[in-house]
């Protein structure tokens, strides 16, 4: 009976979740952060300007990463460099949101497309944090709160 005991004590110290286990976990983990910044960017202040259908800075229903940089330095990397160009550096801090609408709202497509692809991707993670922190700023900026926008605890 010891010997079973031991055996399964062993097995339990060296046991290791399986990587569909995880992998289910970041891809949950990415879907919660998404679903957080489509609500936010969807709601943002009215002091934000909404442009023209088809006049947005940001262009994001037609997003497509370079082919030459996705050659030269993969996917994932063209991909954070595309949004970028399209949104600016983070560099010097938060980007600050300038217009409300349709397309800043697809960035949320654009993450999840290419978070899909590369899940553990903490470039892409980062992106879905740092637009998550502007939206935030925008609704400060504003002073509107952002309390009827805010996730629902899961029990």
């Amino acid at each position: 009976m010891d010997n079973d005991l031991d055996t399964l004590c062993e097995f339990h110290n060296n046991y290791t979740a399986p990587s569909h286990a995880l992998d289910l976990q970041v891809a949950m983990s990415n879907s919660k952060g998404l679903a957080q910044l489509r609500l936010y960017l969807q709601n943002l202040p009215k002091n934000l300007s909404l442009p023209a259908s088809g006049h947005s800075v940001y262009g994001f229903e037609h997003f497509a990463p370079d082919a030459e940089w996705v050659e030269d330095i993969g996917e994932e990397g063209a991909v954070n460099r595309q949004l970028e160009i399209l949104l600016g550096s983070r560099v010097k801090g938060p980007i600050r949101l300038i217009e409300r609408g349709p397309s800043i709202c697809a960035v949320v497509d654009v993450l999840d497309k290419y978070l899909a692809r590369h899940p553990k991707s903490l470039i892409l993670q980062k992106w879905v944090s740092d637009l998550t922190v502007s939206a935030t700023l925008a609704y400060e900026s504003a002073q509107v709160s952002m309390s009827s926008h805010a996730p629902k605890a899961s029990r």
